[in-house]
């Protein structure tokens, strides 16, 4: 008897949790199709922006070690950070790649400076100062522009750990 009172109520929940997995199956169908909304492509195309500037700041933080590979991906970085913000579309996004455009500059004038190329850095170092003024901000000093950069940097640098110590 209690065999078959086990079997009937194991029978009782695989046929109700059936047709409960198959309603929320189709309650996410109908989220995912309201969410094809036209808002949907522009949040992932900006998503993907996002994603390719973490991207961009991965590949300079990993050539710290070696000044001129680092100076290569900076100046790759500022190229295609400079090519994102004339991109059509990016409005949205545009004040985070023209903040990130700032702190590449800065990175590229700190780096041209310990490599001894004054000049360079100067103007680096002027490009950030016209970036982070056009974005509202009052102290555009080289001071402040460099703590800030080191801080951006110092953060990337616990994050890369925080990852190292989770695997």
């Amino acid at each position: 008897m209690a065999l078959a009172i086990f079997g009937l109520c194991a029978w009782a929940g695989f046929s109700v949790g059936s047709k409960y997995a198959g309603y929320r199956h189709r309650q996410k169908q109908i989220d995912v199709e309201k969410s094809s909304s036209p808002e949907r492509a522009p949040l992932e195309s900006d998503l993907s922006q996002f994603k390719s500037m973490e991207f961009l700041k991965v590949l300079v933080r990993t050539t710290q070690t070696n000044s001129r590979a680092q100076k290569e991906y900076l100046h790759f970085e500022i190229t295609m950070l400079e090519k994102q913000a004339r991109q059509p579309g990016m409005e949205r996004i545009k004040n985070a790649i023209e903040l990130n455009l700032g702190l590449a500059y800065v990175e590229e004038a700190i780096a041209e400076e310990q490599d001894g190329n004054k000049e360079h850095a100067r103007l680096d170092m002027s490009s950030a100062q016209a970036i982070f003024s056009s974005l509202g901000w009052k102290d555009c000093s080289e001071e402040t522009l460099r703590a800030v950069a080191r801080s951006d940097l110092n953060l990337s640098v616990e994050k890369v750990a925080e990852g190292n110590a989770a695997k």
